[in-house]
């Protein structure tokens, strides 16, 4: 009997321990134990010094102008409606220069607070995932906006809306594309921030120049880390290269054949569920006469910093010499 009220106490300490180990507080994991990290649909991170705030946008105010939904805290409501407006013209002017409707689009007012490093939002389930503009809120108009805001809502937004409207396989073939857009928004929009979108990516392309050509059919390396327990993707200078450099492809393509025939290539993959890279290359060469799978593997460098270097930054069509 003494042997067994011992088995049992053994037993009883062991599940304790167990229970404890359960359900006390668990240390941050690291990346390979991926079931204790979160993968946010959407982040941003500015200060890796500083927390990362997870953004919840149920109980917010919103406001909904068709196609567009703005979650915001009731005392933004003036910003909000310039967020509307804004979104608004930069919907028209990407109809109306290449027919290409961006669709329904989500943001999330973000009050920015000194020690904030960042933000994300975890699994939203409406689609489209908002994405948030992190701000002061100190501006009533949006000219009066922060250039950061700015650039989110002329630059950054237009590009990702362009991604929920493409789907396509091809990586940089969309990315470019959507760099593409959000530039000629900036162009005709904001022209004050055009130097400012041009220089971002010159810079990333001036640290791969020893390389002297750049291979956009081949997918970039994916790095991650892990920061306040979320899993964050991080670019590698060749992946920060390649936003600049297939910008430049779809600039030389407007400067050399006009941007008529980038809407006649959008107008054409449209008729296509999810097209493929070299279904894209295909349609592109047809329209312009040249071998453009051959291009995208072999992007010269210089001639990309040299194309974005002359860009225009004012309003104005791109036409062909």
């Amino acid at each position: 009997m003494r042997l067994l009220g011992v088995l049992l106490s053994i037993i009883m300490l062991i599940v304790g321990v167990l229970a404890m180990l359960f359900f006390l507080p668990k240390e941050r994991q690291p990346l390979i134990q991926s079931q204790f990290v979160i993968d946010p649909e959407v982040f941003f991170v500015w200060d890796e010094t500083k927390k990362l705030y997870k953004i919840e946008p149920v109980g917010l105010e919103t406001l909904h102008q068709e196609p567009f939904t703005i979650y915001f805290p009731s005392q933004y409501q003036v910003q909000a409606e310039e967020v509307a407006q804004a979104l608004a013209q930069i919907w028209q002017v990407v109809r109306h220069r290449l027919g290409l409707d961006l669709g329904a689009f989500s943001v999330v007012l973000v009050l920015l607070r000194e020690d904030m490093g960042g933000v994300f939002i975890e699994s939203w389930p409406d689609k489209p995932v908002p994405l948030f503009l992190v701000s002061s809120m100190k501006w009533t108009r949006m000219s009066e906006a922060p250039q950061p805001t700015r650039l989110t809502v002329y630059a950054v937004f237009p590009h990702e809306a362009a991604h929920f409207a493409l789907m396509w396989e091809g990586h940089w073939l969309e990315e470019g594309i959507a760099e593409y857009i959000g530039f000629r928004v900036v162009q005709e929009l904001a022209p004050d921030l055009c130097a400012t979108c041009r220089e971002g990516r010159q810079k990333y392309i001036r640290e791969i120049l020893s390389q002297s050509t750049y291979d956009l059919t081949r997918e970039p390396p994916q790095e991650f880390v892990v920061h306040d327990g979320v899993r964050l993707k991080v670019s590698s200078p060749e992946e920060g290269a390649g936003y600049g450099v297939s910008l430049a492809f779809w600039l030389q393509v407007a400067q050399n054949h006009g941007e008529e025939v980038i809407r006649q290539f959008l107008e054409q993959t449209r008729r296509l569920s999810q097209p493929t890279e070299h279904e894209l290359a295909r349609i592109l060469s047809e329209l312009t006469g040249e071998d453009i799978w051959s291009k995208l593997q072999q992007m010269n460098l210089q001639e990309a910093l040299q194309t974005l270097e002359q860009a225009p930054c004012e309003e104005g069509q791109l036409t062909a010499p």
